[in-house]
């Protein structure tokens, strides 16, 4: 019927009949060689032949190889990132990278100004863009045209871990962005973070991808191949918007969901209520004194990084947003917790937590390496002379 190749799986189902609840039996094989082995084996055995492992059911995750379920019914008693801050979406989606995001703020900002007076019969050729495709230049170019430009509009954007470039933001969809995602990355303000996350799992390998970022990030961020969600700590009030919810917030207010936020407070011992004022500098407070979402958030970064944790429960981090387990103690809190901010502090890369570098920046000029520089002078070798 098909010509099998890696990566297929072969169903064969029977339908049971119609009135009965029960689940049906599961039986799971593996057949590995050649090509030409597989169409062999194929031919000449029944499929019980080639299926000889019985998958036992999990009330919740139906599985199509065995598991170990009480580890998974532990793991399944936490909390998922994904109910607890419930504005999750992915990062942005930013088409046409090598013109869209720059290294320097400086040459971004000559090549907007550029894009926007240059016809449009002469922009592929003059910025060495593909042709058309999701991404248009005409769509671009009339974006960046609407919004002025402006230079306010140049904004960093995270595209590797610690790896933050310059891209100009007007949060239009396809525009000079294909999907930037403004209803997520207009809430990175006054130094809002958000935990970076994925849902699943696309390649076979440690589990390793969470992040605390502080800025816009497009959707492979922290992932080459999985999409990277964002789950801002707080949401701002969409001061853009040109109708006014008048039930809308006006003040910055916590992407936590109520309920489950102070059930994990009561199990640290600490109080939902002790939270940061709407103008407060919440990232400034530390150990003790830092506020309670600040706390749970910390709990939570520090949960994502145990290598107990990734190692105990990588079978089921494949599967899903990440759930943590609430906290067995306030001390056991506490602990991860203060070892979560100091991940935080230093993920974010804020001078306190970096502290006093062996290599200090000496002379009066900016810091920026530009281009074709440090140049390479060689030193004069009398001896090679004589």
């Amino acid at each position: 019927m098909f010509d099998i190749q890696q990566g297929v799986a072969l169903i064969v189902a029977v339908r049971k009949n119609e009135v009965s609840d029960e689940l049906a039996e599961v039986w799971h094989g593996d057949l590995w060689g050649s090509r030409k082995s597989k169409s062999e084996a194929l031919a000449n055995a029944l499929p019980l032949d080639l299926s000889r492992e019985k998958i036992s059911h999990h009330p919740r995750y139906h599985m199509f190889y065995e598991i170990d379920h009480a580890l998974l019914d532990a793991y399944d008693e936490g909390f998922s990132t994904s109910d607890l801050l419930p504005h999750s979406t992915m990062g942005m989606i930013t088409k046409r990278d090598a013109f869209t995001i720059r290294f320097e703020k400086q040459v971004l900002w000559k090549d907007i100004s550029d894009f926007a007076r240059t016809p449009l019969s002469e922009i592929h050729e003059k910025f060495d863009l593909p042709q058309d495709s999701d991404w248009t230049a005409a769509n671009a170019q009339t974006d960046v045209v609407q919004s002025g430009p402006k230079a306010e509009l140049l904004k960093p954007v995270l595209v590797a871990p610690f790896d933050a470039r310059w891209t100009y933001y007007t949060g239009t969809t396809r525009g000079f962005h294909a999907r930037p995602v403004i209803q997520t990355m207009q809430h990175f303000r006054d130094g809002n973070f958000a935990l970076s996350v994925i849902r699943k799992m696309d390649v076979v390998q440690p589990w390793q991808h969470s992040l605390c970022v502080d800025e816009k990030m497009i959707h492979h961020a922290v992932s080459m191949k999985e999409g990277n969600y964002v789950q801002p700590l707080y949401l701002y009030p969409d001061e853009a918007s040109d109708q006014a919810d008048a039930l809308a917030p006006t003040e910055r207010t916590l992407n936590l969901d109520p309920k489950l936020y102070a059930t994990i407070c009561k199990a640290a011992g600490i109080d939902p209520a002790d939270t940061a004022g709407p103008d407060d500098d919440f990232r400034a407070p530390t150990g003790d004194a830092r506020a309670s979402e600040i706390k749970v958030f910390d709990y939570i970064y520090g949960v994502l990084h145990s290598p107990d944790y990734r190692e105990t429960f990588a079978e089921f981090l494949k599967i899903d947003f990440p759930r943590v387990p609430y906290p067995a103690s306030p001390e056991v809190f506490r602990h991860v917790s203060e070892k979560g901010e100091a991940l935080r502090r230093l993920h974010l890369m804020e001078d306190a937590a970096i502290g006093e570098t062996d290599f200090p920046f000496m002379g009066e000029a900016s810091g920026e390496i530009a281009s074709s520089y440090p140049k390479f002078v060689p030193t004069p070798n009398p001896s090679r002379e004589r």
